[in-house]
């Protein structure tokens, strides 16, 4: 006879099946799901009025030389200065040689910073590749 109490087995749940099938539920509403590139709140914007003012950024260029032009024309620094002191452009377009010193391009920068023009932009070539 055996008297020693049978003790009750440990219940062991194996969760693997379980996390399998949730993977497989969250794979699937990911796939399904699809979504709704026009949602948002609409809102009703206001009209504006076109106004008849053209505002074309001031081009500067400077050669590999390090002449700058302005207009089809040859400036010094100084007359750049000042063409950027006498008028009011919004913005300024550098074209600079690939080959021209850092430093034209700055003085340039720096001249048109100090005038108050905010908006520079340094034209570049874009490759098509």
């Amino acid at each position: 006879m055996n008297f020693i109490p049978k003790r009750p087995s440990q219940l062991i749940i194996n969760l693997t099946p379980m996390i399998d099938v949730v993977f497989l539920l969250l794979i699937f509403f990911m796939v399904t799901t699809t979504f709704n590139p026009t949602g948002g709140v609409e809102v009703s914007l206001p009209r504006g009025e076109a106004t008849s003012t053209v505002t074309t950024p001031l081009e500067i260029t400077i050669t590999a030389e390090g002449e700058y032009f302005h207009g089809g024309q040859r400036k010094t620094l100084q007359e750049v200065v000042e063409v950027l002191r006498g008028n009011q452009y919004p913005s300024i377009v550098i074209m600079a040689d690939e080959h021209v010193q850092h430093g034209r391009v700055v003085a340039v920068m720096d001249a048109a910073k100090t005038h108050g023009i905010e908006k520079i932009s340094i034209a570049t070539v874009v490759d098509g590749n």
